[in-house]
Order: C-alpha cells, then sequence, then structure tokens
C-alpha cells in the first residue's frame, strides 16, 4: 500500500501544465506576485532585521543562505527568515 506522500508525489509528477486549468495557473501566478511582494516590502523592517541577524549568527554543517543576503544558517533558520517576511 502506497502512503499518501508517495500518492501525492505519483500525481503531481504525472501532470503537465495543460493538465492544470487556465484559472488555477492564473490564480498561483498571483499569489507567487503577492508573496513576492510582501517578503521584499517587509525586507527591510525591524522585526525581519532582528530574524536576519539572529539566524545569521548560527552555523551549521548542513547550512543554506539566507535569501538577499551572502549569510548561511541552518536551513530550518533560513526558513523561518523568509516566513518572517
Amino acid at each position: 500500500m502506497t502512503t499518501l506522500a508517495e500518492r501525492l508525489a505519483i500525481y503531481t509528477n504525472s501532470l503537465t501544465y495543460k493538465d492544470i486549468p487556465e484559472d488555477v495557473i492564473h490564480e498561483v501566478k498571483r499569489r507567487v506576485i503577492d508573496s513576492l511582494g510582501c517578503a521584499l516590502g517587509a525586507y527591510n523592517s525591524e522585526p525581519v532585521k532582528i530574524v536576519r541577524d539572529v539566524a545569521g549568527s548560527i552555523e551549521n554543517p548542513h547550512s543554506a543562505t539566507i535569501i538577499g543576503t551572502k549569510k548561511r544558517t541552518s536551513p530550518e533558520l533560513a526558513a523561518f527568515v523568509q516566513m518572517a517576511q
């Protein structure tokens, strides 16, 4: 029996762009653009600066780049910085 994750992976792997309804593609594009705009707008806010500084002070052998900087930190802290934006 396959797990839900495996079934989802099989389904998404079989999709092609033409299989996705036009209205869904439009809404996904809107949300991606909105998310990028929110992230850019919040980039220099004081809370996000604090989160970036704290995350940038943590070293990790399996590091990830904090987007918009050259700082590296743990993957989960890099993701946290993105969520803070």
